[in-house]
């Protein structure tokens, strides 16, 4: 068995909180919209109360509605830390050990879904 550590983030100690992105269909970018392994969508409205949403992805306009998840869960990224045990070998004077060990530590917690599952309504312009 394989023990993985897994810890919060050294940078905050509040994990951000994040929301899906759910759409129905395919979206296609053209070789001019990515840049490496992301794609930019556009700005999403969402309504005084929170409840609603809305997204313009090049010339249609999708509305949705903002659900909260039944079960919330976490979003992980993999990390190397140092061995921090006194008794391991190679200890500098500060404690910590030369020797690195994976974890993962918190990145985020998903709490809400954001759905698009109706047909987007075309825009002329």
């Amino acid at each position: 068995m394989i023990v993985l550590p897994i810890a919060k983030s050294e940078e905050d100690d509040t994990p951000q909180e994040w929301s899906l992105f759910e759409l129905n269909g395919e979206l296609l970018p053209s070789n001019k919209d990515t840049e490496g392994d992301h794609m930019e969508f556009g700005m999403i409205e969402l309504d005084g109360d929170g409840k609603t949403a809305k997204i313009t992805i090049a010339s249609h306009e999708l509305k949705g509605k903002v659900e909260v998840l039944k079960q919330p869960f976490i979003v992980m990224r993999p990390c190397k830390r140092p061995i921090t045990d006194t008794e391991a070998s190679e200890t500098t004077a500060e404690g910590v050990s030369k020797k690195q060990r994976s974890g993962y530590e918190v990145a985020g917690i998903v709490k809400s879904k954001i759905l698009f599952d109706q047909y987007p309504k075309s825009i002329m312009r």
